[in-house]
């Protein structure tokens, strides 16, 4: 089954994937993505595979009607969020914005979990980490994101491409082969969506500023870089002033760029040499490979501009001390309020303080 439903308190897609429920337990002896597996070439330095357990599927089946449904073939709505449509604007996919094509009534509709999920494999090596790969191999990985940021973004349904790692059991991945992923959404997911509203109004308040690089002002000539991981001349990495997890780094392009393809080749180089350093002094500082959470933000690939959107990384590592893990229970997961432990120029300064070989 793929099949998107809407959340009509949360005003969100769920996705319902019921069966990646049947993904196999692999034998310890056995990786799917070294050399001698079934899918993987004989030679290749980095590589993007369809996931073969995808949630999202370009073919996706058409839904059925809900049991409770009044019947409606298309009653989605151009307007964002606005669930009240005479059923002319449907785009069948289930759309970025309210989701065009659904079936169901009101309250309870779904739609075509359509759109794609990869696995990027970021080397042969299997013992491999990111951080362990020289800056031009990392480079490479950054070119697949653009390749396939282009690729997947281009088509009619897909209109959120989403590059992501989990690294770490903790974060709950099963394949300790050094591997990323990417969702190609038929909708902006709505953390996106938040920080989108958010940078237009900003944007539009503000005679046309980048809310992003504004914070990126803040960071470097007001705060006196208190908050900064590391630097080079086209990427800044920092903890925020509002991070809401102790080890929390964000990366911000120092141009105005909106998405990974927008890069040229000196900021991609300055890029892969960015995310192996702030590795390095994770797993230097904590004295292990640290569990983390890395993803890309870029704008949408929905056809509008979306000039006051600004491509950035987020490491969310769960960890706040090498022995204590910081655990997203019930405020944070139910009232959606983070509470840190920590102080964030004071995590900011162990990182940076970490001297690396």
């Amino acid at each position: 089954m793929h099949e998107l439903r809407w959340h009509p308190l949360k005003r969100e897609w769920v996705i319902v994937a019921a069966h990646r429920q049947g993904r196999p337990l692999m034998p310890k002896e056995f990786c799917p993505f070294c050399k001698g597996a079934a899918e993987i070439p004989g030679e290749f330095d980095v590589l993007s595979l369809e996931n073969k357990f995808a949630s999202l599927i370009k073919d996706a089946e058409e839904v059925a009607r809900c049991d409770d449904a009044s019947g409606g073939e298309s009653t989605g709505c151009g307007e964002r969020r606005d669930i009240k449509c005479g059923g002319e604007c449907g785009d069948g996919y289930g759309g970025e914005k309210c989701g065009g094509g659904y079936k169901g009534d009101e309250l309870y509709r779904k739609s075509r979990a359509v759109g794609a999920c990869e696995v990027v494999i970021y080397t042969p090596e299997h013992g491999a980490t990111l951080k362990d790969q020289p800056v031009e191999h990392i480079k490479r990985i950054v070119d697949l994101w653009d390749e396939r940021y282009r690729e997947l973004g281009a088509r009619e349904e897909v209109k959120y491409v989403f590059p992501f790692e989990n690294k770490g059991t903790l974060i709950g991945v099963t394949l300790p082969h050094p591997h990323g992923q990417i969702y190609a959404f038929p909708f902006v997911p709505p953390m996106v969506q938040r920080e989108l509203d958010s940078a237009k109004e900003y944007y539009d308040a503000h005679g046309e500023k980048c809310i992003f690089c504004e914070i990126l002002r803040k960071e470097t000539d007001e705060a006196k870089n208190s908050r900064m991981v590391c630097e080079n001349g086209h990427f800044f990495a920092f903890i925020p002033f509002f991070a809401r997890l102790p080890y929390e780094v964000q990366v911000y392009s120092r141009r105005h760029v909106g998405s990974v393809s927008e890069l040229d080749e000196d900021e991609r180089f300055a890029l892969a040499a960015m995310l192996k350093e702030i590795i390095s002094r994770y797993d230097s500082f904590f004295g292990f490979e640290l569990p983390y959470m890395m993803m890309l933000y870029q704008k949408p690939t929905d056809g509008d501009g979306h000039e006051y959107y600004h491509f950035h990384i987020e490491f969310r590592p769960l960890h706040r001390s090498p022995d204590k893990v910081k655990y997203l229970a019930s405020v944070e997961s139910g009232a959606g309020n983070f509470i840190n432990d920590t102080v964030p120029e004071e995590k900011a300064k162990e990182l940076r303080d970490v001297v690396l070989d």
